[in-house]
C-alpha cells in the first residue's frame, strides 16, 4: 500500500492531462486500437475450439495456444459467451493433462462468467468439474457437487441436456462405490436403467452410457461377490462397444472394462479383454502410445494369471517399439517403458531369475528419473503458461477499462454547450475516476500477489516431488547390496528369498513415494520390514527393538511417507556397521497428548566417527539432507510444525538419538 500510495500523485496527473485535452484522449484511442490486429470474426474463434478440444495428446500445445487466442480476442472484443466457452475447453486441457487444480479452477471461471447459470453448458462444466474432484479424490466435495447439480438439472429439465441426468447418477453412483455404501449405489445404478431405456440420446451416446452402467453393475456384483453376475455385467458392457462409432472412444471404453476387470480381481477376463483389443486391426488412427499401453497391460495380465513365458514375450515385444527407447521425450511412453520395464522384472523374479529381475530393475530406475525430468518439465511449461495467460488477460482488461473512461469522457465533452459545467462534470469525472483507478490497482496488486503465492506453492510441490523422487533411488541402490552380498557368498536360496521380500517392500515405497501422506499404520509395517531386512544380513552385527503404542495403531492417522526409514537406514550403515561388538538399534514410536512421537536410538560408533569415515571415502550422504529439505517444505506448505533434533547418545559421542515429531493436527487433516 505505501507503494500505491507513492504512485498516486503522477497517476492524477495523467488523468487531470486526459480530462483537459481531447486531441490527446483521440491520440490515447488510436494508439489503442493500434495494437489489435485485425482478426477474424467471433465464429472463427468457436470453430477453433471445438477444434483445440479434439487435438490428441500429442498436440496439446498447440491446443493451449489456439484456447489462448480465442481468449483473448473475447475478453478484446466484449464476447463473454466466447470467454466462458474458452474457460470450460481450458479446463478441459488441464483436466487430461491430470493438473486437476488448475482445471477446476478453469471450470470455475467459465460458471462465474456465463450470463446463464441454468444453460446446458454450464452445467456440463459443472459435471466436468465434479469428475475431476472426485478424480483427485476429493469424494465428499465430489458427491456434494453432484447432487447440487442434479437438482438443479431437475429444476430447469428442458435446459438440461438429457443425458446429464444418466451421467451424474453413474458419477454417484461410482463415488457411493468407493465409500462402500453398496445399497445405495445399487439404488442409483437402478434409477440410471430406467433413463437408459426410455432416454434416446443419439446413437454413440446411448452406447456410451450404456457401457459405463454396465461397468458399475458389474463392479457391484463383485463387491457382492456374485461372480457370475458380475462377469455377465461385463460382458454385456464389451458388447455394448460394438455400437460406439468413433474408434478412439471405442478403445477407451474396452479398455476401462478390462482395467476394471483387473481392479476387480477378474484377471482372467482382463487378459480376455486385452488380448481382442490386441488383435484389433484399426490401430493406424489410433494413438500408438494406447496400442503399446495395451500391449503392456496384457502381459502384466498373463502374469497374474501365471502364464510366466507368455507375459515375458509380449512385455519383450512392448518393449522393442521403437517409440519406446530409453532417450524418448514423451512422458506418456515412458510411463509405458516404465511399466514394461516393471512387468519384465517382476515377471523373471516370479520365475526364479533374480539377475534378470535386477537389470531390468535398474533400467525401471533410470527410466524413473529421466520421466521425472520430462514430467517436470512439462509442469513448469504448463505453469509459465497459466502464468502468461492470466497477465494477458489482466492487462486486455485493464486497456479495456482505459478504453471505457476516455470514451465516456470524450461524450460527455462533446455534449456540454456550458463550459462551467463542463469543467465541474469533468473534475468530478477525474475524481471518480482516480477513485475507481485506485480500486482497481488495488484489485490488481491483490490478484497479482495471489497468483505469484499459487505459483510459489506449485513450485515447492514440483520440489517436494522432486526430494521424494530422489529417496527411490538412493534407498533402493543400498536395498540391492544386501541382494549382492548373498550372491557374492553363494548362498542362491537366501538371496532368493531375500529378494522376494525386498520386491514386496520395493513396491511398497515405489507406490507410497506417489503419495503426500499415508497411513501411520503403514509407515510402521514399511519400518518394521526394513529393519528385519536389514537384520537378516547384518544379525551379527547388531539387534533391533520396535516399540509402537498400541493406541496409534488403526487411529486413522496419516503421515509424509519415508521420513523415518533415512534415520534407521543411517544408523546401520554409518553406525553400527563400523561398531565392534554387537549393537542395539531401537525405534520408538510414543503417542503423545499433541504429536506422534519418533525417537531412533542406535549405541554405534557415533556423528563425528562416522562423518571422518564418509570423509575419507569422499561418499556424502544425501539421504539425511533430503529430509531434512522435506520437513522444512511440509512445515511450508501445509503451515506444519514438525520438529527434528539429533543428538549423541553418549558423553563421549559414542552412540545417536534422533527425535522428531508430527503434529496430530496435520496427521488428522490429511
Amino acid at each position: 500500500m505505501p507503494r500505491l500510495l507513492r504512485i498516486l500523485p503522477a497517476v492524477l496527473l495523467l488523468l487531470l492531462a486526459a480530462g483537459t485535452c481531447t486531441a490527446q484522449e483521440k491520440k490515447e484511442k488510436s494508439v489503442f486500437q493500434s495494437k489489435r490486429p485485425a482478426q477474424p470474426d467471433g465464429s472463427h474463434w468457436w470453430a477453433m475450439l471445438d477444434a483445440a478440444e479434439k487435438l490428441g495428446a500429442d498436440q496439446r500445445d498447440s491446443a493451449f495456444r489456439m484456447v489462448e487466442n480465442a481468449l483473448l480476442w473475447s475478453l478484446d472484443h466484449g464476447d463473454p459467451a466466447l470467454e466462458a466457452r474458452s474457460y470450460a475447453v481450458l479446463g478441459g486441457l488441464f483436466a487430461a493433462e491430470d493438473q486437476c487444480d488448475l482445471a477446476i479452477s478453469y471450470y470455475d471461471k467459465c460458471v462465474e462468467t456465463s450470463s446463464d447459470p441454468y444453460s446446458a453448458s454450464v452445467m456440463t462444466t459443472q459435471l466436468a468439474k465434479a469428475r475431476c474432484l472426485r478424480k483427485s479424490n476429493r469424494l465428499l466435495q465430489a458427491r456434494t457437487e453432484l447432487e447440487t447439480l442434479k437438482a438443479k438439472t431437475f429444476s430447469t429439465w428442458s435446459n438440461a441436456p438429457p443425458y446429464l441426468i444418466p451421467e451424474i447418477n453413474n458419477e454417484i453412483a461410482a463415488i457411493l462405490l468407493e465409500i462402500g455404501d453398496i445399497a445405495r449405489s445399487g439404488e442409483v445404478l437402478q434409477e440410471n436403467e430406467g433413463y437408459l431405456n426410455s432416454t434416446k440420446l443419439g446413437y454413440d451416446k446411448n452406447a456410451e452410457l450404456e457401457v459405463e452402467t454396465r461397468m458399475l453393475q458389474g463392479a457391484l456384483k463383485f463387491k457382492e461377490e456374485k461372480q457370475g453376475e458380475a462377469i455377465g455385467f461385463f460382458n454385456n458392457a464389451w458388447a455394448a462397444t460394438d455400437s460406439v462409432s468413433i474408434p478412439s472412444k471405442q478403445y477407451k471404453l474396452r479398455s476401462d472394462i478390462a482395467d476394471q476387470a483387473k481392479f476387480n480381481g477378474a484377471v482372467g477376463l482382463a487378459e480376455q479383454y486385452r488380448g481382442l483389443l490386441s488383435n484389433n486391426n484399426g490401430w493406424q488412427g489410433s494413438d500408438q502410445a494406447d496400442r503399446l499401453a495395451n500391449e503392456v497391460e496384457l502381459g502384466t495380465a498373463q502374469r497374474l494369471n501365471r502364464k510366466t513365458d507368455l507375459a515375458i514375450n509380449t512385455l519383450n515385444r512392448a518393449l522393442s517399439d521403437p517409440l519406446l527407447r530409453a532417450d524418448s521425450k514423451d512422458p506418456r511412453l515412458l510411463d509405458v517403458r516404465m511399466q514394461a520395464l516393471k512387468g519384465l522384472s517382476e515377471t523373471h523374479l516370479d520365475a526364479g531369475d533374480p539377475e534378470k529381475a535386477q537389470r531390468y530393475l535398474n533400467e525401471y530406475m533410470s527410466t524413473l528419473e529421466v520421466a521425472n525430468a520430462e514430467k517436470q518439465k512439462k509442469l513448469e511449461a504448463n505453469l509459465g503458461l497459466f502464468s502468461s495467460l492470466t497477465a494477458n488477460v489482466q492487462r486486455i482488461k485493464i486497456l479495456e477499462k482505459d478504453r471505457e473512461i476516455n470514451q465516456k469522457q470524450i461524450a460527455l465533452l462533446r455534449t456540454q454547450g456550458d463550459l462551467q459545467a463542463s469543467q465541474l462534470f469533468s473534475r468530478n469525472a477525474i475524481i471518480g475516476s482516480l477513485i475507481g483507478l485506485v480500486l482497481l490497482l488495488a484489485g490488481l496488486l491483490f490478484f497479482r500477489q495471489r497468483a505469484r503465492n499459487k505459483e510459489r506453492v506449485a513450485a515447492r510441490l514440483v520440489e517436494l516431488r522432486s526430494l521424494r523422487s530422489q529417496m527411490n533411488p538412493h534407498f533402493i541402490f543400498n536395498a540391492l547390496n544386501s541382494v549382492n552380498h548373498y550372491v557374492a557368498v553363494n548362498d542362491e536360496r537366501k538371496a532368493n528369498r531375500y529378494l522376494t521380500d525386498l520386491s514386496g517392500l520395493m513396491r511398497k515405497v515405489l507406490s507410497y513415494s506417489e503419495l503426500e501422506f499415508i497411513d501411520l499404520d503403514d509407515e510402521l509395517e514399511l519400518i518394521e520390514q526394513y529393519m528385519r531386512l536389514e537384520h537378516e544380513r547384518f544379525s551379527d552385527r547388531f539387534d533391533i527393538d520396535l516399540q509402537v503404542d498400541g493406541s496409534l495403531k488403526g487411529a486413522g492417522l496419516r503421515v509424509p511417507p519415508m521420513l523415518v526409514q533415512p534415520f534407521i537406514e543411517n544408523a546401520i550403515w554409518h553406525g553400527l556397521r563400523h561398531k565392534e561388538g554387537k549393537g542395539l538399534l531401537s525405534v520408538k514410536v510414543k503417542d503423545t497428548p499433541g504429536s506422534v512421537h519418533f525417537t531412533i536410538t542406535d549405541d554405534g560408533i557415533g556423528r563425528k566417527r562416522a562423518a571422518a569415515i564418509r570423509a575419507s571415502h569422499a561418499k556424502p550422504s544425501k539421504g539425511i539432507d533430503n529430509t531434512r529439505n522435506r520437513i522444512a517444505l511440509v512445515n511450508t506448505l501445509y503451515r506444519g510444525s514438525l520438529t527434528l533434533t539429533v543428538e549423541d547418545l553418549n558423553a563421549d559421542g559414542s552412540g545417536t538419538r534422533v527425535r522428531f515429531d508430527i503434529p496430530k493436527d496435520l496427521a488428522h487433516g490429511h
